[in-house]
């Protein structure tokens, strides 16, 4: 028994039949002496290593199927319910060995990676999932397993487990994250998407927004963030990114006019701009802000860097060109002690300010204490007002400039 079933490595069966015994009577023998027995894909390996061997099983299985009552008989059992309820279980068991899963997914990566197999095994699904009937089934055979919970723990585990691994090389995480940023911009593209989305982390916001803790830990949390340099830093330095790319700049200023139209939006925002409480907050921040050297040095720095850019709003980029047709020479962003003037004409000494209709609204009292400054300097002060600029900017300067410097 020990030479023909270890040295020889013939099968139990085949054993069995030169024993002229049953099969489970040569497993009992081997149990009983201690011979370690081959299980079923050992044993299959053993016989498929042999050419001969599995000829004769090719054989022995075309010449069985050939049979009308083994085919039949066949096919009862592996339809009936028992046979799939008994294949579910063998296959949920041996599933959960890790050494078997991943021996599978190797076997199968080396396979797949021969262009012969998948030639020829391509063709043979796509044909099964154009077929309505395979797809119904199979659909139902995946519902059905998934109400196992012991399968979805499974799969989820196995699942898992595979993820933290991809997850370690950088190169799926970019990949992974491209692929994120390409189906988010897709959907983004869609209307009906955005007013969605939109809707909803409006009512969410709203409701947070309601709860008292809520608020009371997004500004202790807010508190945090601000107080550290490196992230003020790098909100900064993202805004001005952003902001440097015309596309986006073109974007945000349609949604802001868009959104600006609503009546309630502007008379929210308004209010909240209006309010003591926020005009006493904002007037003592730009007190603090004003008071530290860096901040000074870096506004200063920023004026600059405008000035050499050559960098200009609509409206100052108007008036600039309506100046250069009269011939006039002038100073940009020209500074008069604490204040900076939009445009400078030396010779006539007078200053020229550009006021925007949205900066300027509520700045009566600041820009007549500025006036006043600038004028104690010897200087002549003029605003020209930004819708009026856009109109007509020769009427405008014809009737406030052009008279000073006759």
């Amino acid at each position: 028994m020990y030479q023909k079933y270890i040295v020889e490595k013939k099968s139990a069966i085949e054993i069995a039949k030169i024993a002229e015994c049953h099969f489970s009577t040569i497993y009992y023998w081997l149990k009983k002496h201690g011979i370690p027995v081959r299980n079923l894909s050992e044993a299959r390996v053993v016989v498929f290593q042999d050419p001969e061997k599995r000829k004769q099983r090719a054989e022995s299985q075309s010449a069985l199927w050939k049979d009308p009552e083994y085919r039949r008989h066949q096919m009862e059992v592996r339809h009936s319910q028992e046979f799939h309820e008994k294949q579910s279980q063998i296959i949920r068991k041996v599933w959960r060995d890790p050494a078997y899963y991943e021996r599978q997914r190797e076997s199968s990566r080396k396979l797949w990676q021969d262009p012969e197999y998948r030639a020829k095994t391509l063709p043979a699904l796509l044909a099964r999932w154009d077929d309505p009937e395979y797809v119904q089934a199979h659909q139902d055979r995946l519902r059905k397993l998934w109400r196992d919970p012991e399968y979805r723990k499974m799969m989820s585990e196995q699942a898992s487990a595979r993820m933290k691994e991809l997850w370690q090389d950088s190169s799926f995480r970019q990949k992974k994250a491209n692929e994120m940023s390409v189906r988010v911009l897709k959907l983004w593209k869609d209307p009906k998407f955005r007013a969605m989305q939109s809707e909803k982390a409006s009512r969410e916001m709203t409701e947070r927004w309601q709860d008292v803790e809520w608020q009371s830990k997004m500004s202790r949390v807010a508190a945090e963030l601000w107080n550290n340099p490196e992230y003020r830093q790098k909100m900064s330095d993202t805004a001005i990114k952003r902001w440097q790319d015309p596309e986006w700049r073109k974007s945000f200023s349609s949604f802001m006019i868009e959104r600006w139209q609503d009546p309630e939006y502007r008379q929210t925002i308004l209010s909240f701009l209006q309010s003591p409480e926020r005009r006493k907050q904002h007037g003592e921040l730009m007190r603090k802000l004003w008071q530290d050297p860096e901040f000074v040095d870096k506004v200063t720095m920023e004026r600059v860097e405008k000035i050499r850019t050559g960098y200009r709003t609509d409206i100052e980029a108007i008036t600039e060109n309506a100046l250069l047709e009269l011939g006039l020479q002038y100073k940009f962003e020209y500074r008069v002690g604490r204040y900076s003037i939009d445009f400078y004409l030396p010779d006539y000494k007078i200053a020229i300010e550009c006021d925007g209709a949205y900066w300027h609204r509520n700045r009566a009292e600041k820009d007549a204490e500025r006036d006043k400054y600038l004028e104690e300097h010897g200087l002549t002060v003029i605003h020209l007002y930004g819708p009026d600029i856009r109109k007509d900017i020769k009427k405008l300067l014809a009737e406030k400039l052009l008279p000073l410097i006759k």
